[in-house]
């Protein structure tokens, strides 16, 4: 028996080739698609964007989608093909599409297509990539959810653990060395080490892989080249560094001095550290992605201290909520809180560690936070 052959259909009303000044916006008209099982939309750019998919019940006008018709929004990067196909969820659909360049114009290439009696593909591997925006009936056996997390293979998901360690006896940012610095807008940011064999053809670290979060609240990756003592102005700016981790050193593999990312030039607005021969940062602060949630399952907590109180904070619009406290003493201890919680896109989440007894005492403490980064949107 022959399957049904899938029928595409251009949507002319919803393709464009178009420019898009600085910091401009572009919307579609509203146009009926309750003819086809599907949509699909095929875009590149010439500049950093955000798309925004609107499905409505009655036909608006250009000018006026409303927020509860928004079935799918996204960041998407210069020069990279974007493809996604989308249920029909009401009658009309609408593209909005807005440049997050303050200071270039962009281009846009935009192609949308209707497509009639899909076609299902029934099974996968074990081991294949788990696409969303591949329409299948997926048939398979089931893994573990977390680990397949932990492979990286459900795309847009992210395993994200939040992981400080720290033998300072201190107030702090747990792991830090100091407090944290929350920039109110980007700030260009700056690196140094403590140690000039941290550098090219040093025998400490050469390069460090920063991730961190741009002007327009999208988590970017930096490869950073390290001049010793050198501070460096890396050219960017950001709200916020990730993570710093060592990916190319020299002889004794590992960084030799303290290596510390801040912002305009001032050590006290800092970033992001490593400690010496660490070659990771083990700093317990995330600052999430525009767009995105992230689930926080639980916290795991074990150490000693002679007397020091953790707080767990969630920093969103400038104020800090605490949603878990505790007290760590001289017994090792191994707490597990179950938190459940969602942290919103733009929101840090952190720990601040304040001694309750003699500051510069005998302490050692571990945090992991362990949580999922997802879209904001339901790209289902």
């Amino acid at each position: 028996m022959s399957q049904p052959i899938t029928q595409v259909i251009a949507i002319p009303s919803l393709t464009m080739k178009h420019n898009i000044p600085a910091s401009g916006v572009i919307m579609t008209a509203s146009v009926q698609v309750a003819e086809f099982a599907l949509f699909s939309v095929s875009l590149q750019a010439k500049t950093d964007i955000t798309i925004k998919v609107f499905q409505q019940h009655r036909q608006k006008a250009r000018s006026s989608p409303a927020s509860e018709d928004l079935v799918y929004e996204q960041s998407v990067s210069s020069n990279t093909t974007f493809y996604k196909r989308f249920t029909i969820k009401g009658n009309f659909a609408q593209i909005q599409i807005t440049n997050n360049d303050a200071v270039n114009d962009g281009r846009v290439i935009m192609n949308t297509c209707g497509l009639i009696v899909p076609n299902f593909e029934a099974q996968t591997f074990l081991n294949s990539t788990i696409d969303i925006n591949a329409n299948c009936a997926l048939s398979r056996n089931a893994n573990d959810f977390n680990l397949d997390l932990v492979r990286g293979i459900h795309e847009d998901f992210k395993k994200i653990n939040i992981l400080g360690i720290s033998d300072k006896h201190q107030q702090e940012t747990l792991g830090l060395d100091a407090m944290s610095y929350f920039p109110a807008s980007a700030e260009t940011l700056y690196v140094v080490s403590t140690s000039n064999d941290d550098g090219i053809g040093g025998v400490g670290a050469r390069d460090v892989i920063m991730e961190y979060i741009d002007a327009n609240g999208v988590e970017r990756t930096y490869t950073i080249i390290l001049q010793g003592t050198t501070r460096l102005d890396l050219g960017i700016t950001g709200f916020a560094v990730n993570s710093l981790k060592v990916s190319n050193a020299g002889g004794q593999a590992a960084n030799q001095g303290t290596i510390s990312v801040f912002t305009n030039n001032v050590d006290s607005q800092l970033l992001g550290r490593i400690l010496p021969e660490q070659n990771v940062s083990r700093v317990a602060r995330y600052r999430v992605p525009t767009l995105n949630h992230l689930v926080v399952n639980d916290i795991n907590i074990s150490g000693f201290s002679v007397g020091t109180t953790l707080e767990i904070i969630e920093r969103a619009a400038g104020i800090d909520y605490i949603i878990g406290t505790f007290q760590i003493n001289t017994a090792n201890q191994q707490i597990i809180y179950r938190l459940d919680t969602k942290v919103n896109g733009d929101s840090t989440l952190y720990v601040r560690q304040t001694p309750i007894a003699t500051t510069g005492a005998t302490s050692l403490i571990n945090i992991n936070i362990n949580g999922m980064l997802c879209p904001a949107v339901n790209n289902f």
